[in-house]
């Protein structure tokens, strides 16, 4: 899940939106909302923090114009909340 993520939210989406700061906040909270229905229909309420580490993801990305390092915070996030 971290690799198609961080390509559409980081890749596309972040990078459409703009190098800066208001980017990754707007990107982060689209983030956040993508994992609402896991916290409504799985009971998942923490996937509702995801908001937090998708503002480091999204600073990886506007630091390094690379989704790399944001897959693999992703994928070790992951790791360590499911």
């Amino acid at each position: 899940v971290a690799f198609p993520e961080e390509f559409f939210f980081r890749g596309f989406l972040q990078d459409s939106i703009g190098k800066n700061w208001r980017a990754v906040l707007l990107t982060s909270l689209l983030f956040a909302l993508a994992h609402l229905p896991k916290a409504l229909f799985a009971g998942d309420w923490i996937s509702l923090l995801s908001f937090f580490p998708s503002l480091i993801m999204g600073w990886l990305y506007m630091s390094t114009n690379n989704i790399l390092p944001g897959v693999i915070f992703h994928f070790l996030a992951n790791l360590v909340y499911q």
